[in-house]
């Protein structure tokens, strides 16, 4: 990893402010992200989605700058955008060099001053609403990924989705919105990076100028729910209007970023990334029982999600494909991987990694998603490694106590039987 490794400076503001700079001269834009640690695991039930309907209101603007979104596209700010995840919430865009002082002008104002009216709640009320609808009411798809998390977690906030229920949705109060902002939007509960051209001490000073005089809160103390043990298989069907059965196979996992999290990462790219995976040429080459078949990790902090996602032309087949995929699952159990699988997945892990730094904007997203994970955003490199150093019993081991049967859930989207 000291070969791909590009400079940060990271440092930290009085008021606690994570702050990483990464000058790029030979880019023509620079980037920023800021992430705020909240999301949908720190709501409770009644105010799910809460994170993600705040996330629309921080664009509605402050006193200052009463139109955020005109203000940065008339100054030429563009990819203007955020998201919400389960762990927490980011804001992101790229800009010219002499609009640094502007963005960090504008971006410091929203996270202390932003108007919040109900009539600005309403409105965004009226988009999430449609959001969800097209997301999950309408999809099949999303209503079978909603219904996956309800049954993996059974006790975790990750069991409700990042967009809400519908009844929280249309039930929020403007003191809700309030009171989220008022407990999570500080500077000691985020995480600046900026990424490309600039020079680091104006940088610097402008950032002093329009974060350090922030104040700091007190978060609350984040309620640790242990989620039980799942100790037989779980099953959900859902008949709705699709031409063909869609299964998931989804284990609960170590969280993301440990040591087993990086052995089940080589099972899943081995398992079943591409058309040179075992399930692909085992189920699809081979037998023929399937058109497509893949497998990935769904990235938690707490927990992780081993998936198996394919979809089945024939429902008689159903017990003949999940008994080929145990058989080669059974086969890890046993035999583990081989030196050629494991330089593969390194080869294909080192060219993700290589990818993900080529531009500013990606280089700031990872940048931040690995110092809000864990801390350190060195682990952008240093999990490749670990990864290099685990040993093929460990793989096998691990992936033999982690996927075992009686810790999955099995999840069936169904036709709807004709009248």
């Amino acid at each position: 990893s000291s070969q791909i490794q590009i400079p940060v400076i990271k440092y930290q503001l009085k008021n606690g402010m994570t702050v990483l700079l990464n000058p790029d001269p030979q880019t023509t834009l620079a980037s920023y992200y800021l992430g705020v640690r909240t999301g949908s695991r720190h709501e409770r039930e009644g105010i799910t989605g809460i994170s993600h309907m705040f996330e629309h209101l921080m664009f509605k603007g402050t006193k200052k700058f009463p139109d955020i979104e005109g203000i940065y596209r008339e100054n030429g700010v563009s990819g203007l955008n955020a998201e919400t995840r389960l762990d927490f919430t980011a804001y992101y865009a790229s800009f010219p060099e002499d609009k640094l002082d502007l963005v960090l002008n504008v971006e410091s104002d929203r996270m202390v001053n932003l108007q919040l009216t109900q009539e600005e709640l309403d409105k965004e009320r009226q988009v999430v609403q449609e959001e969800r609808r097209m997301r999950i009411d309408n999809s099949p798809y999303g209503q079978l990924f909603e219904r996956a998390f309800e049954l993996v977690f059974q006790k975790h906030p990750y069991r409700w989705p990042v967009i809400g229920y519908a009844k929280d949705i249309a039930d929020y109060k403007l003191k809700d919105m309030t009171d989220w902002y008022q407990t999570y939007y500080s500077p000691n509960n985020a995480v600046l990076v900026l990424s490309g051209k600039f020079s680091e001490n104006p940088a610097r000073k402008l950032i002093e100028k329009y974060f350090g005089p922030l104040p700091a809160k007190k978060i609350p103390e984040e309620q640790i729910i242990d989620e039980p043990e799942q100790l037989h298989p779980r099953r959900a069907v859902l008949k709705k209007d699709v031409p063909i059965e869609n299964i998931l196979m989804v284990w609960r996992t170590p969280g993301y970023g440990t040591k087993e999290d990086l052995a089940l990462r080589i099972v899943s790219y081995i398992f079943g990334a591409g058309e040179s995976s075992r399930l692909y040429k085992a189920l699809v080459r081979k037998s023929n029982l399937l058109q497509d078949i893949s497998c990935w990790l769904w990235d938690l902090s707490k927990h992780n999600l081993f998936i198996i996602s394919y979809t089945l032309p024939k429902q008689s087949q159903e017990s003949q494909v999940k008994q080929e995929i145990f058989k080669e699952l059974k086969k890890i159990f046993s035999e583990g991987i081989t030196p050629e699988e494991f330089k593969k997945v390194k080869n294909m892990q080192l060219n993700t990694i290589v990818h993900r730094l080529k531009r500013s904007s990606s280089r700031a997203d990872h940048l931040a998603l690995n110092e809000m994970y864990f801390g350190d955003y060195r682990k952008l490199y240093s999990h490749l490694d670990q990864m290099g150093k685990l040993s093929v019993d460990f793989i096998k081991d691990t992936a033999k106590k982690s996927l075992k049967e009686d810790k999955l859930s099995y999840l069936k989207l169904s036709p709807e039987e004709k009248k």
